[in-house]
C-alpha cells in the first residue's frame, strides 16, 4: 500500500505544478490509506502531523518529503513503543525533523531526544521546526554519527542518497565536510547514562556508528531501528548490520521494504 502511495505522489508531481492545491491532493491521498499517520496542509504553508496520539507542525519542506518521512517514521515505530520519560537518539534527523518531533512528543517533559543532523542546511530547518513547536526536550547537534570524533568528507554519490562514501580526505566533487562524533563519548559528555531507543538514517555510516556505541549497547541495551537500504561496497547495508548485531549479542531482522529498516534488540 505504501508503494502505491509513493507512486501516486510521484505521478502527481509530474501532472501538476507545485502548489498548495497539489500538497492538499497529496495529503488527502496519503491520509486515505493511513489511519494512524495523518498529514494536513495548513494555509500558511505548514503541515500538521498527527500520529500515535500526538500532533506537531513542520514547515519549509515540500509535501512529498513530509510524506516520505512519515512512511519512514511508520517503519521506525512499527516494532518499538516509545514511552514517557524515555531517552531517544535520532541520528540523521533530516530537515523536516518529523521523527525528532514525534519522539519529543512521545517521551514528554520527563524524557529527552538527542537529534544529530550533519547537513548545515537541514540542521537550520530542523532548528526552526523545533522552535515552531516550542520544543524544550531536544538536544539538537549539527554533527554526524561515526566510530570516533572526526571530521569527514561526505560524498552523496552524485545525488543518490542510497550510495555514499566517507573519507577524511577532501578530493573535491560533491563532497562536503561534516563533523562526526561517536555515541559513547557524546552521551558521556552530555551526562546521559541510559538510552532506550536509537533511530538511525545516516547514509551508509551505520556500521561505523555501531562501533562507536558498543559501550552504550552493552550497558543500556537500547532497541534500534536503522534505515538499511544504503549501498556500501555494492551491497545494501542491512546485510552487514544483521551480522554486526549478531556479534554484539543482539537479535536483528530487516523489514519495511518501502524504506528498508533493520530492527535490533537485546534478547
Amino acid at each position: 500500500m505504501e508503494r502505491l502511495i509513493k507512486s501516486v505522489s510521484d505521478q502527481l508531481s509530474k501532472l501538476f505544478p507545485e502548489s498548495q492545491f497539489k500538497d492538499s491532493l497529496r495529503s488527502l491521498f496519503y491520509n486515505r490509506f493511513n489511519s494512524d499517520f495523518k498529514m494536513h496542509v495548513l494555509k500558511n504553508g505548514e503541515f500538521l502531523i498527527e500520529t500515535k496520539g500526538v500532533s506537531f507542525r513542520v514547515s519549509q519542506i515540500p509535501a512529498f518529503e513530509a510524506g516520505n518521512d512519515l512512511i519512514a517514521l511508520r517503519g521506525y515505530l512499527s516494532e518499538t513503543k516509545i514511552l514517557p520519560g524515555n531517552i531517544v537518539v535520532d541520528a540523521g534527523a533530516s530537515g523536516s525533523g518529523i521523527a525528532t518531533l514525534c519522539f519529543s512528543k512521545l517521551v514528554g517533559d520527563a524524557g529527552k531526544v538527542i537529534a544529530l543532523e550533519p547537513d548545515k542546511k537541514n540542521f537550520k530547518i530542523l532548528e526552526q521546526n523545533l522552535k515552531l513547536n516550542d520544543v524544550k526536550n531536544v538536544i539538537a547537534l549539527n554533527k554526524g554519527l561515526w566510530s570516533r570524533e572526526e571530521t569527514l568528507s561526505f560524498d552523496s554519490g552524485m545525488g543518490e542518497s542510497s550510495s555514499v562514501s566517507f573519507t577524511n580526505e577532501n578530493d573535491g566533487g560533491n563532497r562536503i565536510k561534516i563533523a562526526c562524533v561517536d555515541l559513547d563519548h557524546l552521551l558521556e559528555g552530555l551526562g546521559i547514562q541510559k538510552v532506550d531507543f536509537i533511530k538511525m538514517d545516516i547514509e551508509g555510516a551505520e556500521i561505523e556508528a555501531l562501533e562507536g556505541m558498543k559501550n552504550t549497547l552493552n550497558t543500556a541495551k537500547p532497541s534500534l531501528a536503522i534505515a538499511s537500504y544504503h549501498i556500501r561496497d555494492g551491497k545494501q547495508t542491512y546485510l552487514a548490520l544483521e551480522s554486526s548485531f549478531k556479534e554484539l549479542g543482539y537479535q536483528a531482522h530487516t523489514g519495511h521494504p518501502i524504506h528498508l529498516t533493520t530492527y535490533a534488540c537485546k534478547p
